[in-house]
């Protein structure tokens, strides 16, 4: 059972930036032999710069705390780094290209792989072409790196390893097809591909 709350202050220094005052906190009650209770709870400090219309540049920082259930309190720095929003490199009527990239640490203790704290950095781009309003296709790739900051074991799942870097890429295509006004048919096509730096996985 997870409880978790948030809140944030903001102020807009003008039209285009504005910087905000976070805090966060999370319990986590775990069922089970061998399951261990988590707190975790922290603050940021942040600034929201807009670059396009649709873009806006992404930044916080603060201290993170972690505390499990037999283990001393760890206290670490949680970062953020994003774009807010696709970044439209280039649009026509039809054919649209766009980017989107983010970085931070999450702590997965609300998951369900519990393996501590993970810097996680996803990156895509999407190639939309649509030519008539009532059909379009998406080709899109993606890619996701998660390195792992801490070892944990927790009860029956299995522990994340310090040091170890989880990568996921995919490529793929979609197809939508609107048949009436509320009704439409999408086909998806995805490859995948997982791998890591710990050996066997």
């Amino acid at each position: 059972i997870a409880h978790g709350i948030t809140t944030e202050l903001g102020y807009q220094l003008n039209t285009a930036t504005s910087a905000r005052l976070g805090v966060f906190g999370l319990l986590v009650d775990r069922r089970g032999a061998g399951a261990r209770d988590s707190t975790t709870y922290g603050a940021s400090i942040g600034v929201r710069r807009v670059l396009l219309p649709t873009v806006s540049l992404v930044a916080s920082v603060g201290p993170i705390v972690i505390k499990r259930q037999g283990d001393q309190t760890k206290l670490r720095a949680n970062y953020q780094l994003s774009l807010d929003g696709p970044i439209p490199l280039f649009a026509t009527r039809t054919l649209t290209f766009t980017l989107s990239t983010r970085q931070n640490v999450q702590d997965t203790a609300d998951e369900v792989n519990d393996v501590g704290l993970v810097l996680r950095q996803d990156a895509e781009a999407r190639l939309t072409y649509t030519p008539r309003a009532f059909f379009n296709t998406v080709l899109f790739v993606t890619y996701s790196r998660n390195e792992f900051l801490e070892d944990e074991t927790t009860g029956a799942t299995v522990g994340g390893e310090q040091g170890r870097i989880d990568n996921l890429s995919s490529i793929g295509v979609t197809a939508a097809y609107a048949l009436t006004r509320i009704v439409s048919l999408t086909g998806t096509y995805r490859y995948q591909r997982r791998d890591s730096n710990q050996a066997g996985n």
